[in-house]
């Protein structure tokens, strides 16, 4: 209005066919895409462009190139690497403060040094003071190890040693972080596992694992007065790859829970009447390692399984 500070409104149409157009992803920069969608990555770095386009029109209703997306994930990866890297740098300060606060634990950080004297992380391992102490007053003498792949931008392995308390419960024990899981890295696990623990040859002691060939021979060669024992479950899995059935499943797990060695007999000649095959395969797996019935009587521990680990 001319006459005052306001307006007036002198003609509406209030029915209209076209609706507006919104597309700001020319406006969008590919740091910005990097940086909203940073964790999305770290979870899934190998997500791809369609999907990160799909995932910023869902979580921003903006329309993006695959162009963008492309360079959005480098500098998102670079962002993360650079991260990590100071990360790293920092694990000298995090086993030195573990050392301080738990007087007596044992913590090993291996480097690679390169040619330009720079180093790269190698494994490194750990096993708290309070841990082995109550280990070795109330747990059972027997320990599984076993290994699982590290996903995410830093690949690796962490290895774990864990025990069984009184109730016969997992009692986690030591662990370490290995670029590979081979006999080498094994032999190193186990060598300062044993060290911690004070079981030496691993007189006394049950060792349950899977059936890593490289795992299988580093017990025998740093342990070998150990009981070691294989997983039913990871023997039952390889088996059932050639013999399938609900017949062989409940005859092996009959066989593998059998407490005598009479009734493991029984069950393992129905085994050789379906198959001798399937008999013979068990038999090659050595069952002193996987049924009850051949266990050592002076480990209160009839455990056939590594599932704990």
């Amino acid at each position: 209005m001319s006459s005052e500070d306001s307006f007036q409104i002198k003609l509406l149409i209030d029915e209209h066919n076209c609706c507006r157009q919104v597309n700001s992803g020319s406006i969008v920069t590919y740091r910005w895409i990097g940086k909203m969608l940073t964790n999305d990555i770290l979870v899934k770095p190998r997500i791809s462009y369609r999907n990160m386009v799909a995932l910023v029109k869902k979580n921003f209703g903006l329309h993006v190139s695959v162009g963008q997306c492309r360079n959005a994930k480098s500098f998102a990866l670079d962002e993360i690497s650079g991260s990590l890297v100071g990360h790293y740098e920092k694990l000298w300060d995090y086993g030195a403060e573990l050392l301080r606060s738990n007087s007596g634990s044992t913590v090993s950080i291996e480097v690679n040094p390169m040619p330009d004297s720079t180093t790269y992380f190698k494994r490194m391992y750990v096993c708290l003071k309070g841990v082995k102490d109550g280990w070795s007053e109330g747990c059972r003498r027997v320990i599984g190890v076993d290994g699982c792949f590290l996903k995410g931008i830093c690949r690796g392995e962490l290895l774990a040693a864990v025990g069984r308390n009184s109730n016969n419960q997992m009692y986690p024990l030591a662990w370490a972080v290995v670029l590979v899981k081979n006999k080498e890295t094994w032999k190193w696990f186990l060598d300062l596992l044993l060290e911690d623990i004070g079981m030496g040859d691993g007189r006394g002691l049950t060792i349950i694992s899977d059936q890593h060939k490289g795992l299988v021979e580093a017990v025998k060669e740093r342990a070998p007065a150990c009981e070691h024992r294989q997983c039913a479950r990871h023997v039952y899995a390889n088996f059932k790859k050639k013999y399938t059935g609900v017949e062989f499943r409940k005859l092996f797990r009959r066989a593998a829970k059998s407490t005598t060695e009479s009734a493991f007999r029984s069950y393992m000649r129905e085994i050789i009447a379906m198959s001798t095959h399937a008999y013979d395969h068990l038999m090659e797996r050595d069952p002193k390692t996987w049924c009850k019935a051949f266990f050592e009587i002076d480990r209160c521990c009839d455990a056939a399984e590594n599932g704990i680990s």
